[in-house]
């Protein structure tokens, strides 16, 4: 083998190198990425809860009574279309908040899904006027 050719294989040889450092590396970032988001979006559901607990308290002390859970989408677009970055009840992953309404209307739970977006799991997010 000449030196050239070596030269040439062993040029080859790094690159194959670098790219195989460089996808099992990348799989680990997208990894670390994805947890980033996630923990920025559990972040942020968790603010979005806090301001509509903050307005649901506030349509209680006004009516006497939290809305119902068939109004709640109408009470949301109404009360907080202009407060968040959207108007009408869902998550940070794009999945319908769940409104329950209690004790005939005297207390409320929203919960969000969370990031597996299956309700009723232990990574849901939730808050309410008695917890």
């Amino acid at each position: 083998m000449s030196g050239n050719n070596l030269k040439k294989y062993r040029f080859l040889f790094y690159i194959l190198i670098s790219i195989g450092l460089i996808s099992g590396f990348s799989k680990k970032l997208e990894k670390s990425a994805i947890y980033i988001l996630d923990s920025y979006k559990t972040c942020l559901t968790g603010q979005d809860l806090i301001l509509i607990k903050k307005h649901l308290d506030i349509e209680k002390e006004q009516s006497g009574l939290y809305p119902p859970v068939h109004r709640f989408s109408h009470w949301f677009k109404e009360n907080l279309s202009d407060k968040l970055e959207y108007n009408f009840p869902i998550d940070r992953w794009g999945k319908p908040y769940v409104y329950k309404a209690i004790n005939e209307r005297r207390d409320f739970i929203v919960s969000s899904s969370g990031k597996d977006m299956v309700h009723e799991t232990k990574d849901d997010i939730r808050i309410g006027s008695i917890e």
